[in-house]
């Protein structure tokens, strides 16, 4: 994790969720947007990075690669990928009910 990126990152984590580009245009991050990271390090991470986000942590040993490739295609089978929700009220109840897992998936 690069410090300066993760310093300029630091808006998007916030509740404004405002991305700052290098040459000071602003985006903002719809609230349907989640954003998950997988680093190897938390050595160059700040602590107002750290305070912004939740972590999991899981050893090489209790997680293998053929239990999230399995799990993957677990979750492939199960989701409608060919329906889109256009009614923005629907939208806006199912994401008051997202649960903290929906959120990771």
């Amino acid at each position: 994790m690069d410090p300066e990126w993760a310093e300029n990152l630091n808006s998007v984590l916030d509740d404004n969720k405002l991305l700052t580009l290098p040459n000071g245009e602003r985006i903002s991050i719809p609230p349907n947007v989640r954003i998950m990271f997988e680093v190897e390090t938390l050595k160059y991470a700040t602590l107002a990075t750290v305070s912004r986000c939740g972590m999991v942590w899981f050893s090489e040993d209790l997680v293998t690669y053929e239990m999230m490739f399995y799990h993957y295609l677990n979750r492939l089978k199960q989701e409608d990928y060919d329906y889109v929700e256009t009614d923005p009220k629907k939208i806006e109840e199912k994401e008051k009910r997202q649960t903290p897992d929906d959120i990771t998936r």
